[in-house]
């Protein structure tokens, strides 16, 4: 939908869902029951897994002109999760001594891009998806646009100041909760149905995540981030999104050739 075009493979896909599964149950038996194997074999499989996923994924913007907000969001979401991965996997080396450099270091850069990948990805596709499930029209995007520069800026505070880099990409968070209120505010359609109900928990709980971090638990804030936001988000979306893609892959062929069957 955002890049008008296919994704540019699903080979292999059922099998790296398989493969994911199990390095993530290696690594995280491997990380409970401190079994150094479990985590090296998790580890190296999921690296390979998301690596296999991250290169369709931006095979999937090749000969394309990025021409739109969203489509660079997802172009820049691809890069950063390829160096999020790589700097997990880099991670490991370091933890079985097979290289000596500052663990803490990496560890920050990691998150960095991780949640870079989450973040760019769900204001992408937001940019997309809100206005239009909600029928909001001439939506101005100057919030997304400070809110990607700041992330971006964020990167560069990571090195000297990280106190300031934590600050500036909470920003950039509020910013995007401030941008998607706008678009729901100006919205057509004021019934309030599963999408909509969800997406409102969702960026209240986006909010309280950003408070637990700066004044209650990290675990707290994570967990919340997780559960809270990103969960509701992603469901209220396969709720609008699932209906019209079975559709398309399995009934829009039809239209024109065969009878609607009436009802018994």
């Amino acid at each position: 939908v955002i890049l008008n075009r296919a994704f540019f493979t699903l080979k292999g896909a059922y099998i790296n869902v398989f493969a994911y599964i199990l390095a993530l149950i290696l690594f995280l038996n491997g990380m409970f029951f401190e079994n150094t194997l479990l985590i090296y074999l998790g580890s190296i499989i999921l690296f390979l897994s998301l690596l296999y996923f991250d290169i369709c994924y931006l095979l999937s913007f090749l000969n394309l002109k990025i021409s739109s907000f969203s489509q660079l969001c997802l172009f820049v979401s691809a890069i950063m999760f390829l160096i999020g991965i790589c700097l997990g996997m880099l991670l490991v080396l370091i933890m079985f001594g097979w290289l000596d450099v500052d663990f803490i270091t990496i560890l920050r850069f990691h998150l960095y891009f991780v949640f870079g990948f989450i973040f760019f990805t769900v204001i992408g596709a937001s940019s997309v998806l809100l206005p239009m499930f909600s029928l909001a029209h001439n939506v101005n995007f100057g919030l997304f646009y400070a809110s990607f520069t700041l992330y971006i800026s964020g990167f560069f505070l990571i090195w000297f100041l990280l106190d300031g880099a934590l600050k500036v990409i909470l920003s950039a968070a509020v910013l995007a909760i401030l941008q998607w209120i706008l678009i729901l505010k100006n919205r057509v359609r004021r019934a309030y149905d599963y999408w909509n109900l969800n997406l409102i928990f969702s960026f209240f709980m986006l909010g309280f995540s950003i408070f637990a971090y700066s004044f209650l638990n990290l675990n707290l804030a994570v967990f919340t981030l997780f559960f809270g936001f990103l969960y509701p988000f992603i469901v209220a979306h396969i709720y609008k999104i699932m209906p019209f893609l079975i559709w398309y892959h399995y009934i829009s062929k039809f239209v024109g050739k065969l009878k609607i069957p009436k009802d018994r």
